[in-house]
């Protein structure tokens, strides 16, 4: 069973492997690292990457690529906060009853998660531009 962590196993073979240096902006993101792979294609007998993170699969060949794909999930996770928030907001507008202090919970831990995956964007952005790729 794997575990319920931003930081895992297949997270630290995924460092080992890559250096990405971003385990310090992981923790709160909801980015969950479910499996990595090594792929070879039968036809072409070209060797890949696949990563599966928040049920999404990623294939990737080096680092720039992983980083590419790994920033599209990123802000593809924020534009997901964004709606989730905007249909907080239409509820509370539009609701009878709301239990106001379940909505300010929820908007609050959306606003903290939106918040980390914005410092660990700019981190990947960081990296990318330090390895002059």
């Amino acid at each position: 069973m794997l575990e319920e962590s931003e930081i895992n196993a297949v997270y630290l073979k995924l460092e080992d492997k890559f250096k990405l240096n971003l385990k310090s902006r992981m923790k709160g993101t909801g980015l969950f690292f479910e499996k990595f792979l090594s792929v070879t294609d039968i036809i072409t007998n070209k060797n890949y990457f696949a990563l599966i993170l928040n049920s999404k699969i990623l294939f990737f060949d080096d680092l720039l690529h992983l980083n590419t794909k790994l920033e599209r999930i990123i802000k593809s996770e924020i534009r997901e906060i964004n709606e989730q928030v905007e249909s907080l907001q239409n509820h509370r507008a539009t609701d009878l009853i709301i239990d106001k202090a379940a909505i300010h919970y929820e908007l609050d831990e959306l606003g903290d998660r939106e918040d980390k995956l914005y410092k660990l964007l700019e981190q990947l952005k960081k990296n990318i531009g330090k390895t002059g790729k």
